[in-house]
């Protein structure tokens, strides 16, 4: 009975990790911008720093396409030697875009973009502390740009806290798959280690009256 047991739990346990390698994926998009040309602190050259970032879709962008794509996450950040100014979709404040132009060749690699992010936030009374980043490269030529703004009104009587910018060297993008489990295999993982810690215990159970006999 024990090893029924356990055998059964373990084939349980087995269905959801052949589950897991069946489970669906996502394709997660990459840039890397190279050393920014021009960085100041407050209107004062300082430092060195790059854009970098990545987006999600829930499929591969098809190959040939020129279009905008809409990602289902992303993370983009401008690197200086003071701060790592990022937006996300997590980090929205009171106004919050986001534009991604997208174009591939017959291999679906990455050759002309042009992304757009800004995040607002209201921060003190009518100040507003703005981030905004973006990265382009198309036939007008090539830019990674990132400014962190602080105004006495939303975009009016604005200083610039942080800005960095490149101009005519674009970097480079890498893709890759991300499996992400869907809600059956999580179902079959729990079913599978529930069924192996109740067999368990049961054969625990088993052992106790032979343990004291003895």
């Amino acid at each position: 009975m024990k090893t029924k047991n356990l055998t059964a739990a373990g084939a349980a346990l087995a269905i959801s990790l052949l589950s897991a390698a069946s489970a669906s994926a996502v394709e997660v998009y990459t840039y890397t911008g190279n050393t920014f040309g021009y960085v100041t602190n407050d209107g004062v050259p300082y430092g060195t720093g790059h854009l970098a970032g990545s987006f999600t879709t829930a499929l591969p962008i098809p190959n040939s396409f020129t279009g905008i794509v809409n990602p289902v996450d992303f993370h983009f950040e401008f690197k200086d030697s003071l701060d790592i100014p990022a937006i996300t979709p997590l980090q929205q404040g009171d106004l919050f875009s986001s534009s991604f132009k997208i174009s591939t060749d017959s291999s679906g690699h990455i050759i002309n973009w042009t992304i757009s992010l800004l995040n607002s936030k209201q921060i003190l009374g009518p100040i507003y502390s703005i981030f905004q980043i973006n990265t382009q490269y198309e036939a007008s030529g090539a830019v990674d740009f990132g400014v962190h703004l602080v105004c006495l009104n939303i975009f009016q009587d604005c200083r610039s806290v942080e800005s960095q910018s490149l101009f005519g060297n674009p970097g480079s993008w890498t893709n890759s798959s991300a499996p992400v489990p869907e809600p059956h295999v999580w179902i079959n993982f729990l079913l599978g280690f529930g069924l192996l810690g109740a067999a368990l215990r049961r054969t625990r159970r088993q052992a106790l009256p032979a343990l004291e006999l003895a």
